[in-house]
C-alpha cells in the first residue's frame, strides 16, 4: 500500500536542468565539427605521407594499401575533396622530385 506522503514531482526548472544535463553529457560523447575537420586533415596527411614514403621505397604493396585506404576514405566521405586524387598528385610530385 502506498505511503500517505505524496510523491514529489520536479518543478519545470528542475526538469529543464535535468534535460540540459543529459544533452550536455550526450554531446560530450561526440566530437565537434572542428575536431572532425582536424581529424580528417590528420588522416589525409598520414595517408599521403605513407603513400609517398612507400613510393620512395618502391614498396608496391604499401602504396597499394594506401591507395585502397584513400578509395575507402572517398567512399565514406562523399562530397569531400578526393583523397585518391590527392595521392595521385603527390605521386606525380614525388616522381618529378626523384
Amino acid at each position: 500500500m502506498p505511503s500517505s506522503k505524496s510523491r514529489r514531482f520536479p518543478t519545470p526548472f528542475e526538469e529543464a536542468r535535468r534535460r540540459a544535463d543529459l544533452i550536455d553529457a550526450r554531446n560530450a560523447l561526440w566530437p565537434s565539427a572542428v575536431e572532425l575537420e582536424a581529424g580528417e586533415a590528420e588522416v589525409r596527411a598520414m595517408v599521403v605521407d605513407d603513400y609517398v614514403a612507400a613510393l620512395g621505397r618502391g614498396d608496391r604493396v604499401a602504396s597499394g594499401a594506401a591507395m585502397a585506404e584513400a578509395v575507402t576514405f572517398d567512399l565514406l566521405n562523399p562530397g569531400r575533396e578526393s583523397l585518391r586524387e590527392e595521392l595521385a598528385a603527390a605521386g606525380r610530385r614525388a616522381g618529378r622530385a626523384a
